[in-house]
């Protein structure tokens, strides 16, 4: 699985997101870094041990293996090697250069197990809430002005 740099850009970013939000559902706040290894880090405990279970199962299964696995390209062996591996995405990959196949994988398998926990493991978590529950107060009406 080779995407190309804007695409990667574009991952590493939701990556960080989707961590940012957890971080603020588990803690109310979360610090100011693209670092991925870093976010991941200030998880709880409990949450890194999901993300990680998740990971082994979705991709270091021989069912998942057959389908993800890059030739000639060695997978991470844990979530955190590959969050690791690609901490410093979001930087790196802004501008277009060819950073090769493993990174790029990785980076991908990374946003999938975050985002897969999130909304599978963790059916009961709200990630907002509106105001109202009259859907007609959701839609603006053009002003006058």
């Amino acid at each position: 699985m080779h995407i190309g740099p804007p695409a990667l850009a574009n991952t590493a970013l939701a990556t960080e997101l989707a961590l940012k939000a957890l971080l603020q559902l588990r803690w109310g706040r979360f610090p100011r870094s693209h670092d991925l290894l870093k976010l991941y880090r200030k998880l709880p405990e409990s949450d890194q041990a999901a993300l990680s279970d998740l990971y082994q199962k979705r991709y270091l299964s021989p069912d998942y293996a057959a389908i993800f696995q890059i030739p000639g390209v060695p997978t991470p062996k844990t979530y955190e090697e590959s969050v690791k591996l690609n901490r410093d995405a979001f930087v790196n990959f802004r501008y277009p250069d060819d950073t090769g196949s493993r990174r790029s994988a990785a980076l991908a398998m990374t946003l999938d197990i975050v985002l897969n926990y999130m909304i599978e493991a963790q059916p009961g978590l709200l990630l907002f809430k509106l105001e109202t529950d009259d859907p007609n107060e959701l839609v603006r009406e053009p002003s006058d002005t």
